[in-house]
């Protein structure tokens, strides 16, 4: 039983776990491993939880304008105040 939370061990767990969902061209997968089709095509909800997920923990990726202009470039129908969104 754990008597304590760590809370930024849980905040380093998360956004390596996010991360680790993250494939190429900034999709991102609901799970690690054992995806299924259905899960691969539903890369645009992915995307959305990855990026919320991400802007709550405020990682400095969200700092990079490449990272931002990457996911932009690709999803050319998010808004580019996509920070509006959250």
């Amino acid at each position: 039983m754990i008597n304590s939370l760590d809370l930024q061990d849980l905040e380093a767990r998360l956004k390596k776990y996010i991360s680790n969902l993250n494939t190429k061209d900034y999709n991102f997968n609901p799970v690690n491993s054992g995806n299924n089709s259905n899960g691969n095509n539903m890369q645009l909800g992915f995307l959305c939880y990855a990026l919320k997920t991400m802007y709550t923990l405020n990682d400095s990726k969200l700092d990079n304008n490449d990272y931002i202009n990457g996911i932009l470039k690709k999803n050319k129908f998010i808004s580019r105040d996509w920070h509006q969104l959250l």
